[in-house]
């Protein structure tokens, strides 16, 4: 499965439509993302927030040499609401396709089950797989993602604090966040100051002996920068890294697109 940056992202039979005009606030973040200077992939990430609803969209391919070597597309979905007691998902959906096979997946989220269906069927689901509990207790990774543009700041002023609890049709896994500081980042779509934050990634359950064999593929840190609206009312992430075997994975924003409420919001400091 694709996670969230330790990878970036996220299932129906079939694409599912842009948003629409918002009712409420909506956002667009067009991403870039390069190993060793040599651009690799592109993402697009769209929310429409309309009151406490949400819906989500991400477009993801990649770009560069690594397309010439493996063309890969990504579309994912995501619907939900925020409710007293977090985030909730109503439904995701994720569609994964490499130039030879397809694969898709759709989860619906009851009150007391999530239920998941993937064509063609994956040869297993973990050993042991996610519980109904360890399901329902989690969001998909588009309302993760959202949910990293809404953290509170806790008693020092940071954002990025607490654990953010993910199942992604598979895998049940933590994100576990750490505040570094204000940092200086610049990217095309944002220059100024940034919270650093380290993103490390948790296995909970849902994975074969193969995916965990090697526990330095996830050990490291993601690091994330989050930079706030002038309103303070929300962050965005506008930078990621990763170091990998071979060198630093980056990912950048590249244009950031707020609504019509929001223009000119961004904090751009030097």
């Amino acid at each position: 499965m694709i996670v969230l940056p330790a990878a970036m992202l996220a299932l129906l039979a079939a694409p599912a439509e842009p948003p629409g005009p918002a009712a409420g606030h909506s956002l667009r973040i067009d991403y870039g993302g390069s190993l060793l200077g040599l651009p690799l992939m592109r993402a697009t990430v769209q929310a429409r927030l309309d009151g406490p609803r949400h819906s989500l969209r991400a477009d993801f391919r990649s770009a560069g040499l690594a397309a010439m070597v493996k063309s890969l597309n990504v579309v994912a979905e995501s619907q939900g609401i925020e409710t007293a007691g977090g985030m909730k998902t109503w439904r995701y959906w994720h569609r994964e396709s490499d130039g030879h096979k397809t694969r898709r997946l759709h989860m619906r989220y009851g009150a007391d089950a999530v239920q998941v269906e993937i064509e063609p069927p994956l040869h297993s689901m973990g050993e042991p797989p996610a519980s109904q509990a360890q399901r329902l207790e989690a969001m998909d990774p588009l309302s993760a993602l959202l949910a990293l543009t809404q953290l509170p700041r806790n008693a020092a002023g940071w954002r990025c604090h607490g654990t953010i609890r993910v199942f992604d049709g598979k895998q049940r896994y933590d994100l576990a966040l750490r505040s570094l500081g204000l940092s200086h980042v610049r990217t095309r779509a944002y220059r100024g100051q940034a919270e650093k934050c380290a993103v490390r990634y948790v296995p909970i359950a849902g994975y074969d002996a193969r995916e965990l064999h090697d526990p330095s593929a996830y050990a490291k840190p993601v690091y994330m920068w989050l930079a706030t609206q002038a309103d303070q009312a929300r962050a965005v992430p506008v930078r990621f890294s990763f170091d990998a075997p071979i060198g630093r994975f980056v990912i950048t924003a590249r244009r950031l697109d707020l609504d019509a409420g929001a223009q000119g919001a961004m904090l751009h400091q030097d």
